[in-house]
């Protein structure tokens, strides 16, 4: 029963770190776009 549960927990963190650090990225690209659109 224990088992099963940190293979569910990994993925779950390893989703939420690829998730945060594309929407980082993504949010940088915006800011980075829109301070060149300034210029």
């Amino acid at each position: 029963m224990l088992l099963p549960v940190p293979p569910v927990l990994g993925g779950a963190y390893g989703f939420g770190v690829t998730f945060c650090i594309e929407s980082s990225f993504y949010i940088i690209a915006r800011v980075l776009l829109r301070s060149v659109s300034c210029f």
